[in-house]
Formats: structure tokens, sequence, C-alpha cells
């Protein structure tokens, strides 16, 4: 096992003794859901699709252990599927959860409730032959429709960090608007916990003891 190199042994320390991690949370309503296109290029609980995967979201996992934990949360029901083949190759798929009543954080040690009522998205990936086409965008929005038109979602909600880019431009270029966001900040080994909003204080709670953390106003505007 080849030793880490010095940048990668500064960057361990600088982590331990100041880190910060931002998990934003981005919604949209049924009414403002209603007047956004509907693409429907995604086929909806097609499980057998996931065979023909060749490329996957989770890069530590290998295939078999990514269709072991697909496998779970389609045995758990209330997650939906929505995939895209082509030339036999599993090109794009993303999740639906129809009823999300808690979406936690391990990493951030905390957990968002959303409001009764709410359905959310995540584990969107497209294989790299078939970027730059506007797959992520037609998946992210016919899902907000599907979760609205068929699950009876009052709003839909996603979440990204904050360092990713990319996903989040696809995210407002969707219709999403951003909400507030879940924080982690950590220095000389001391963790503090809290949570952003835009308009209303989101509920977010530590993931240890299910009580609240403090929470701040934040900028209206996220600036990608």
């Amino acid at each position: 096992m080849p030793l880490p190199t010095p940048a990668k042994l500064l960057s361990a320390v600088r982590n331990r003794w100041r880190l910060r991690l931002e998990l934003c949370v981005y919604a949209c309503t049924a009414d403002e859901i209603r007047a956004l296109p509907h693409p429907t290029r995604m086929r909806r609980d097609r499980w057998e699709d996931l065979a023909l995967c060749r490329a996957w979201s989770y890069p530590l996992l290998t295939r078999e252990q990514y269709l072991a934990v697909v496998e779970e949360r389609r045995l758990t029901g209330g997650q939906h599927l929505y995939s895209l083949v082509e030339d036999g190759v599993l090109v794009h798929y993303g999740w639906v959860i129809a009823r999300q009543e808690r979406a936690p954080d391990a990493a951030l040690g905390l957990v968002m409730v959303p409001p009764p009522g709410s359905a959310g998205l995540y584990d969107y990936f497209t294989d790299p032959i078939a970027r730059g086409r506007g797959l992520y965008t037609d998946s992210l929005r016919q899902c907000m429709h599907d979760a609205v038109d068929l699950d009876g979602a009052r709003q839909v909600f996603i979440y990204v960090y904050a360092d990713n880019l990319i996903s989040k431009r696809v995210i407002e270029k969707a219709g999403f608007k951003y909400r507030g966001s879940l924080v982690l900040e950590r220095r000389f080994f001391l963790p503090h916990r809290y949570s952003t909003y835009v308009d209303q204080p989101l509920d977010v709670r530590s993931l240890a003891h299910d009580s609240p953390v403090p929470a701040v106003r934040a900028p209206a505007v996220v600036t990608v």
C-alpha cells in the first residue's frame, strides 16, 4: 500500500484542526413544479435495468456491492427508480423517495425533517458515455412531476454538498430553489452544528440526540 503524499498528510492534519461541511437544501412546491416542462424520457420502476449498469454513483463500492444496496431499496419499498437504457447500457438513473420523513446525513451528524407530504430525490448518475445531453435535468423534472402527480407530494426536496458546483447548477436549472443548509464546522476538535435558512427555519436536528440545532439566516442567493 503506497504511503500518503505530503500534501495528503497536510490536508488530513488541517481537516482534524479545521473542517467545514455544508449540505445545501433545495425545494420546489407542487404549484411551482406544475409550471415546469415535463419530460418523459425515463422509465419508472424498471428494476431489471439495474442489471445493465456498467458505471455507478458510489466509486468506493464494487458493482456487486452497489447492486446489493439498490436491492435493499427495492425490498424496503417507498422508493422509485427512474432509468434510461440505450443500446443495452444503463446510461442514467435517479431515485425518488415518495414520502420522505427524515433525511439524515451521517457525515454531518445532522438530520433534516421535511414537512408532511414531502418527496425526496437523490442518487442521480449519468454514465460518462451519455453526459452533456441534459439527461440529469430531464430526469429531475420528470421525477418532480411524478412525485406530485403520482405520489401526491406537496413539495419535493433534493440535497447536495456545497462544493458540488455542477450538480447545484443542474438542480437550479431544473427549477429547485435554495432553502438553506445543514452545516458542520470543526475547530480544534470541537464540532459546531447548525442550519441556515433563506425564508423560514428548516427543521434540522442532531442525528445523535434528535434535538434541534441553532438556525441562522442565510443569503437568499447561493453563487455557483
